[in-house]
């Protein structure tokens, strides 16, 4: 059987942003069009209608009962160059003749077959109906001269497609079609309205006609709402076009069950014709474009842009604008990248950032509609930390009688700017003092708080962490509480202050984690304790992006089960074992410390791959078991949202009694914790308790984030005794704190706060979008299977 081809070559609707000149149908007779609705294949295509004002006829036609083809090729859009074929074959044994039928993709023997094909592929399991209301042709060689039918189609598990055929006929059609064809909104923020898109409705039909009905149809939640409507209820005539503006709202996150919501827009007029406007949006729980501020940058970040339904990427146009000037093109970005980092800034300046996506096509999309704002940190600002490359003990065993305090000269020493610092991580040890003791440490020129830094009992040894202001001529002040005791202050890095010169570097920004992660654990992790005079390498697992760019890490180091009494030296991987400590650890006691150590590089020799590694020395006289938990890091001022420091005085935050499980949420003011602030350092003294215990703080008001594993403070039964940790805060600033076991007192008090940069103020030409909040909410870090112990 010979099927005769009638060729109606023509462009397909527009369904790119930029609407190409497309040839009309005419209003009057003949007609030579094919139409419809949407695609078979899915709804991935739109109303399409093609139109035959620009058909080539074809030189022989053949007979009816050979089959008749209507064939199109759209010619612009993302399905330019795709074929569309309705074939209509004739019943078994007989001829095409006017009439409605029931067809199958096979004729059978009282119906023609009838089925559409795009590009290579066909609807296998078609149903429709066909309405032939006009056939004719010429004799003797039964050449068509007029053609007219009408359709529906329905592949197995789609919906229907309707349309109309026309050759050479007086017959009237309907047909509307929309630019674009289809809408991808790409990633929108939960619960809100996202981006709007108006849809412009072209009736390309022969007939005025009147658009009585719209609903979205297909999905499984509504995610979108009519916001804009001049085509509801209106009267369109001949090649005139109405508006519907569609505005996204999804209502849950992506995931793995939510891949996002497909919908479609579903049109009818009065004469029954539909158009199907399939649209999509993917929720997400943060918004979508936002900026990251950093030293002497701004990152810019965007999720997936809104785009024609199948349209490809191939990259997008970064706009920016500064106060009193309109964004304008700044740079092109590649398809792979959603960010960009802009250094071509200054400080102090805000700018403003919008995104338009480009097509394969070379067409543009839509420019995002909020500008968002940021401002460029100082390279060189005030915060920022400064690690020692080798720690430094600045003052050695010096008895401290109480009622005289010791000034010390911190600033000039070695490693230190003599100007520029206004705090210094340090490592205070008190080692058999005459009576049960409390340590204080404080800037010089002014008062002693009443929060001390350590507390030790009588010949005993004790070590803890103190961010310690500086004050007058660059000093601090300790003093003892009773007795004497030889005190001794090792340095580990210091904070910059305003004027700090630039050869020391812009330093690095503090990363407090929300939880904490073990890296560490000799006894978990199958190794024995670590025996006197052998040293542990312990490398952390960052993703490899941060890896270069972390200089220290923040440590809790947990020391237990040795029958005897020493110290633990931390140090940077493969660096030479200084003279100082971050642990005094006596037999049968459990004893916790936080640190601050400068990170070295541990080589895995299978790998190759260099880990951020900080290495334990244990120099007592008995093996000792270690746990090391990962509080956050120090960056070298690469990453967006780091902590500065800024120094105060002790604040008071919460005097209660605790019992075993009982908590207490903490609130600090606004002259505490500010709008940016992430955490407080944080001093919790745990008042003479019946049976050991421990505390455990983190940030209140964080979903999945609970009491740590390792609670932060330990305190051994009737011993007073003082932890210091950075406590990262919760939403609305708030810090959680539990007591494990018996009846404790606490009193916690802040000497400081860690904030990330603040964003500008948006003028009111823009809107500054805020960016998640800042806080890692899992380690990054993870520990490493391969740990080497080696002898001192």
């Amino acid at each position: 059987m010979r099927l005769v081809r009638i060729a109606v070559v023509t462009a397909l609707a527009a369904s790119t942003l930029a609407v190409p000149a497309v040839a009309q149908a005419s209003a009057a007779p003949p007609y030579d069009v094919f139409t419809m609705s949407r695609s078979v294949t899915g709804t991935n295509t739109g109303a399409m209608t093609l139109d035959g004002a620009t058909a080539t006829m074809p030189t022989e036609l053949g007979t009816p009962s050979s089959g008749i083809h209507f064939t199109a090729t759209a010619k612009t859009g993302v399905h330019s160059g795709t074929v569309y074929d309705a074939v209509i074959t004739p019943p078994t044994g007989g001829a095409i003749q006017t009439g409605s039928y029931s067809t199958t993709l096979a004729a059978t023997g009282s119906s023609p077959g009838f089925g559409i094909t795009v590009g290579t592929t066909t609807c296998s399991a078609a149903t429709g109906t066909l309405d032939i209301t006009e056939l004719d042709a010429t004799a003797p060689d039964q050449q068509i001269t007029g053609f007219a039918a009408d359709y529906t189609l329905t592949c197995a598990g789609s919906t229907a497609v309707t349309g109309a055929l026309r050759f050479a006929s007086t017959r009237s059609y309907s047909a509307l079609d929309s630019s674009p064809a289809g809408w991808d909104f790409g990633w929108q923020t939960t619960n809100t309205d996202g981006t709007p898109k108006t849809f412009t409705i072209t009736n390309r039909g022969s007939l005025d006609v009147r658009i009585d009905s719209e609903a979205f149809t297909g999905g499984t939640a509504d995610s979108f709402k009519i916001t804009a409507d001049t085509c509801l209820n209106t009267l369109v005539a001949n090649g005139a076009s109405c508006q519907v503006t569609v505005t996204p709202h999804p209502v849950a996150a992506i995931s793995s069950t939510n891949p996002g919501t497909l919908r479609v827009l579903h049109l009818t007029e009065d004469s029954g014709d539909p158009i199907d406007i399939p649209i999509r949006v993917e929720g997400r729980p943060y918004p979508t474009t936002y900026v990251q501020p950093g030293p002497g940058r701004i990152t810019v970040n965007w999720g997936l842009l809104p785009s024609p339904i199948g349209s490809s990427v191939a990259g997008s146009y970064l706009y920016r604008g500064t106060i009193g000037q309109p964004v304008a093109y700044y740079k092109w970005i590649s398809q792979a990248s959603r960010s960009y980092t802009d250094v071509a800034v200054k400080t102090g300046q805000p700018y403003y950032y919008q995104v338009r996506p480009r097509f394969v096509d070379t067409t543009a999309g839509d420019l995002t509609p909020r500008a968002v704002a940021a401002t460029a940190w100082p390279v060189y600002s005030a915060g920022m930390y400064h690690r020692l490359s080798t720690s430094q003990r600045v003052l050695k065993s010096r008895t401290i009688v109480a009622g005289h305090p010791y000034t010390l000269q911190v600033t000039g020493t070695p490693g230190i700017p003599a100007t520029g610092v206004s705090a210094v991580a340090l490592e205070i040890t008190a080692a058999n003092p005459t009576s049960t003791t409390a340590v204080t440490v404080y800037p010089a020129g002014t008062a002693r708080p009443v929060a001390p830094d350590l507390t030790v009992t009588q010949r005993s040894a004790r070590t803890n962490f103190v961010l310690a202001r500086i004050g007058a001529g660059g000093r601090i002040v300790l003093s003892t509480s009773s007795g004497s005791t030889p005190v001794s202050v090792d340095v580990f890095g210091f904070y910059s202050a305003a004027g700090l010169s630039t050869a020391y570097g812009q330093g690095g920004a503090m990363h407090t984690y929300l939880n904490q992660g073990t890296i560490m654990d000799t006894k978990a992790f199958g190794l024995k304790a670590l025996p006197k005079g052998y040293y542990l390498d312990i490398p952390v697992d960052f993703d490899p992006s941060d890896t270069p760019h972390v200089s220290s890490l923040l440590v809790e180091v947990t020391a237990y089960g040795s029958t005897g009494g020493g110290t633990l030296t931390a140090y940077p991987t493969n660096h030479a074992a200084p003279a100082t400590s971050v642990m005094t650890y006596a037999g049968g006691r459990v004893t916790t410390n936080v640190s601050l150590v400068a990170a070295g590089r541990f080589v895995d020799s299978s790998t190759g791959y260099a880990y951020p590694s900080v290495t334990v020395l244990n120099r007592g006289s008995t093996a000792v078991h270690l746990i090391v938990t990962i509080l956050g890091f120090v960056d070298d001022n690469t990453f967006s949202y780091g902590e500065r420091y800024t120094p105060g005085s002790a604040v008071h935050l919460l005097s209660t009694t605790l019992y075993t499980g009982w908590s207490r949420t903490v609130a600090p003011s606004t002259s505490v914790a500010g709008r940016y602030t992430t955490a407080l350092n944080a001093k919790l003294l745990v008042g003479n308790p019946a049976v050991t215990t421990a505390e455990a703080l983190w940030p209140g008001n964080v979903p999945h984030v609970g009491a740590p594993s390792r609670p932060q403070v330990r305190a051994n039964a009737h011993e007073t005794t003082l932890g210091s940790t950075p406590a990262p805060l919760g939403n609305g600033n708030l810090l959680d704190v539990r007591n494990t076991s018996g009846r404790a007192r606490l009193d916690l008090w802040s000497f400081g706060r860690f904030d990330f940069y603040p964003q500008p103020t948006s003028p009111k030409s823009f809107l500054a979008v805020a960016a998640p909040r800042p806080g890692r909410l899992a380690p990054a870090a993870a520990p490493v299977s391969t740990h080497v112990l080696r002898l001192g």
